[in-house]
């Protein structure tokens, strides 16, 4: 059986904790395009679990997004955030 965090990188998709990792990584994209620093980018997405090649992927395209997918148990949710 895939787990939810193999389904996601099998789909594109980017895999994240919970919730509350949905809105941190919304969080830190946004302030990095309204001019944040790409230090502070880096750091909030390595601290959420992202691949450093996938962070350094936002670093060099400030205001584009992955659509992100939850891999908790308890929570299927689909998040696109590519707007």
């Amino acid at each position: 059986m895939t787990s939810l965090r193999e389904y996601a990188i099998e789909n594109g998709l980017l895999p994240l904790a919970n919730e509350a990792a949905l809105t941190a990584y919304d969080d830190a994209t946004e302030a990095f395009r309204l001019g944040g620093s790409r230090s502070e980018l880096l750091r909030a997405l390595m601290a959420l679990g992202v691949s450093a090649d996938t962070a350094r992927w936002h670093a060099q395209y400030p205001g584009n997004r992955m659509a992100a997918m939850t891999t908790s148990d308890d929570v299927d949710t689909l998040v696109d955030a590519t707007q």
